[in-house]
């Protein structure tokens, strides 16, 4: 699953390059975009970006618009945000990472802990 706070960036990041830097367009854009995302399903929301770019005279906002399709594309297997949704699963992974921070973190903290670099890292990877 592509975590939704990175597709967020990558979408933001889209409409600086399609509306300037710091315009409410570009909030206004994204943020549109990701209920569409939502609604259409990651085959739908891709085909409608490339109509999208298609539809734009400058080369600028052209190239904002693949470099988006061109992040998304490859994880369109992890896209598929409302049936993760509907199955109540998170589509962040906010969830994961603090659950790893609080694991791993317990356990490098013990007292009297010393930790090798190696050590850490494969205790790390277990998490």
């Amino acid at each position: 699953m592509l975590d939704v706070y990175h597709v967020s960036e990558h979408l933001h990041a889209c409409g600086r390059g399609l509306h300037g830097e710091q315009t409410p367009a570009v909030r206004a854009w994204a943020d549109g975009k990701l209920p569409a995302l939502l609604a259409m399903g990651p085959i739908s929301f891709l085909a409608a970006l490339a109509r999208e770019k298609h539809a734009q005279r400058k080369v600028g906002p052209r190239r904002a618009i693949q470099a988006l399709i061109d992040y998304l594309r490859p994880n369109v297997d992890g896209l598929w945000y409302a049936r993760r949704l509907a199955w109540g699963l998170p589509i962040g992974s906010g969830l994961v990472e603090g659950a790893c921070k609080n694991v791993l973190g317990r356990r490098l903290k013990c007292n009297s802990a010393r930790w090798l670099p190696q050590r850490a890292e494969d205790v790390a990877a277990l998490c």
